[in-house]
């Protein structure tokens, strides 16, 4: 009597992540990257046409990724990077070459990661959560989110709030914004007089920015290499906008410097603020770089009339260093990683539910037929252990003949940690739910 069972693998065993994120291939990737696919929901609607029928979109300044959820990984990703393709313009061969691709354990690790804020650029990013809410919400709306794939959002959830509740992580960016907005104060006094120039974009840039506008500034102009992208800030931040190359002649009317672009290269160098400065008859400069890689000439500290904060300044001024920071992250980490065993725990657990009703069901048909044969107690009883046992035996001599002693010595040990008293030559009972053997096993 063969024993029909198909448990489902388990949801962790299922999610897949694939796309970029600055740490993989750069900021200015992820720039135009953002700026071709800034709407969500045609990036659900293209995915949908490739065939994957559960995926969450991120597309924040900072990553474009795919969470989804497939058991054709490897299909699941090669759509996720067609459609990446297909919405720049660039190969998907170079696109995959700088991205991101990870499934299961890892996928499950990432998800929680990036909804605590600990993979941003600058950890504990306090918007990533309601961005990835959003992005959640849209999938949901679409269909795009079955049951095992909401209990692991909001168990990310439930860990992202545990990351912020427990450690000082939701201070770091925070803190470096204010001070930001205290040295502004500082060299200008009155923000409601000073215009700002925002270069390139960025989660601590548009925090600055975010500081700033709070405080009252008079002019916010957001420029980038991407005109679409400059515009797209400047939405967010109810700013003006337009292309760097426009941007640069008005650098002598700017009170305020916010470099955020981190291209790689120095975008602004001493000479160019020495030219700004005298058009400007020496009204001083702030020039605040938050870039990474730095996007100002340190040699600007040198002139008289300019003032540069990079990050390192302003850690220091919110007296929050690197090794604050670096302590705060792993304490996070450590947070996400035990909530991460536990969801998978959790749904490895769940995952056995099948199997044992199943082997339940066999048992209870072998035992029900032996009772209707008739004879006595004894008779009964041999017969149903003859009949349990028939499969296993079969299996085993099978196992034995076709494949190797390995194979037989694995299957012997899952049977003796199945059915533990057959270590210890004891009677079955039953085990309280959770409670694992204590029995030794030879191997």
């Amino acid at each position: 009597m063969p024993i029909e069972a198909s448990a489902p693998a388990s949801v962790a065993d299922d999610l897949l992540v694939a796309g970029i994120n600055r740490r993989t291939a750069g900021q200015a990737l992820c720039d135009r990257l953002f700026a071709d696919s800034a709407d969500p929901r045609r990036w659900l609607d293209d995915l949908g046409r490739k065939g994957l029928t559960q995926a969450i979109a991120f597309v924040t300044c900072d990553r474009c990724e795919v969470f989804a959820m497939t058991r054709d990984a490897d299909g699941a990703a090669a759509a996720i990077f067609e459609t990446l393709a297909e919405r720049t313009g660039l190969s998907q061969p170079g696109l995959r070459e700088q991205g991101n691709v990870l499934g299961g354990r890892p996928a499950v690790r990432h998800l929680f990661g990036v909804i605590a804020s600990l993979e941003s650029t600058v950890i504990g990013e306090s918007r990533i959560l309601g961005q990835a809410r959003d992005a959640h919400r849209l999938a949901a709306e679409a269909g795009m989110v079955g049951p095992g794939f909401e209990g692991l959002m909001q168990a990310a959830y439930g860990a992202a709030k545990r990351v912020r509740g427990q450690t000082a992580i939701a201070e770091q960016s925070v803190s470096m914004a204010a001070a930001a907005l205290q040295v502004a104060r500082r060299v200008h006094g009155d923000l409601a007089r000073a215009a700002c120039l925002f270069v390139g974009a960025g989660e601590l840039g548009e925090l600055v920015a975010e500081q700033f506008m709070g405080a009252g500034l008079g002019r916010l102009t957001v420029a980038h290499p991407l005109e679409r992208r400059a515009a797209l800030t400047a939405r967010r931040l109810d700013a003006h906008f337009m292309s760097l190359e426009k941007a640069w002649p008005l650098l002598a009317e700017a009170d305020i410097v916010l470099c955020g672009l981190g291209s790689g290269g120095i975008q602004f160098s001493v000479e160019a603020v020495e030219r700004a400065l005298k058009t400007r008859r020496r009204r001083p400069m702030l020039v605040i770089d938050v870039a990474v890689p730095s996007d100002s000439d340190p040699a600007i500290d040198r002139l008289s009339d300019a003032f540069r904060y990079d990050l390192d300044d302003l850690e220091r001024l919110a007296m929050s260093g690197r090794a604050a920071r670096a302590a705060a992250a792993a304490d996070g980490w450590r947070i996400v990683d035990e909530a991460v065993g536990e969801v998978l725990r959790e749904r490895a657990e769940r995952a056995g539910v099948p199997a044992l009703a199943a082997l339940r069901r066999h048992f209870e048909a072998v035992r029900d037929a032996a009772l209707a044969e008739g004879g006595d107690a004894g008779t009964v009883a041999i017969r149903i252990v003859n009949r349990l046992l028939h499969d296993p035996s079969v299996t085993l001599r099978r196992l034995a003949a076709e494949g190797g002693p390995e194979d037989v010595e694995a299957a012997e040990r899952l049977l003796l940690r199945l059915f533990a008293g057959a270590t210890r030559g004891e009677p079955g009972g039953e085990m309280p739910s959770g409670e694992m053997p204590s029995g030794e096993m030879k191997e």
